[in-house]
């Protein structure tokens, strides 16, 4: 073991982890949205894995509830956003409180679309918070 100062910078490691679990979280969560929704009589339909039966949403009981066609978008967008900020505030320290800032707005628009899930965006604004807080 040597005891010399090491010349690599460290990186926000908590930073980092945060906001890829809540980017891939974002990322998976509104995928499995976007493969749940089918147009059936012109209609919202949730038919995916572990939905709730059809005669819910066919007979109206639902009517209005849930978010519409393009916000499971949004959560992708969202949670590409994030993993990208993520992966580069590991490589590249010297930028993490601009990509901890990119993370929180990310975060943002996936609290105001709730396509991502919002513990993802909380986790988001965890990491975002820390990379923006993070000294080398």
């Amino acid at each position: 073991m040597s005891d010399e100062p090491s010349d690599t910078k460290s990186a926000p490691v908590g930073a980092f982890v945060a906001s890829l679990i809540a980017g891939l979280w974002m990322l998976v969560s509104s995928g499995m949205m976007t493969y749940g929704y089918h147009m059936m009589d012109g209609g919202m339909l949730w038919s995916g894995p572990g939905a709730a039966s059809p005669w819910v949403w066919r007979h109206e009981m639902m009517s209005g509830v849930g978010p519409g066609f393009l916000w499971p978008w949004a959560g992708m967008i969202s949670g590409v956003a994030t993993m990208a900020a993520a992966i580069t505030m590991y490589f590249q320290p010297s930028r993490s409180a601009a990509m901890g800032v990119i993370v929180l707005i990310a975060s943002g628009l996936d609290i105001f679309a709730g396509a991502g899930g919002y513990l993802a965006a909380l986790l988001g604004i965890v990491g975002g918070v820390l990379a923006i807080l993070w000294k080398a």
